[in-house]
Order: structure tokens, then sequence, then C-alpha cells
């Protein structure tokens, strides 16, 4: 899910958030888990040229 665009020109992403699976463990762990993946605005062109590069 997309979250913000840096001035340098990155985006960054991040996973939905969400509890620790399993209910027992609850009073032990309340921790949220949560994946960020930055990746450059030209990304999406770099890997197009690739593609054309490889065919």
């Amino acid at each position: 899910m997309y979250s913000t665009t840096y001035k340098e020109g990155y985006r960054e992403y991040k996973s939905p958030k969400h509890i620790c699976e399993h209910p027992h463990l609850y009073h032990s762990v309340q921790k949220e888990y949560q994946k960020v993946v930055t990746r450059p605005i030209w990304q999406t062109y770099v890997e197009e040229a690739d593609h054309l590069r490889h065919h």
C-alpha cells in the first residue's frame, strides 16, 4: 500500500499492520508487524528498459 513520496525521488510502500495471529499469546506478545519498501519513482522505467533489452 502506497504511503508517501520523498523529495529525493523515492516512494515508500507499507504493508498493512496486523497483530500477532495467536490469540492465546495476546497478553505476552502485542507487537505490530509491518514491512516497508522504498523504490525510486523511475523504477518502472528501469524495469521496462531491462525487459526490452532482453528481448
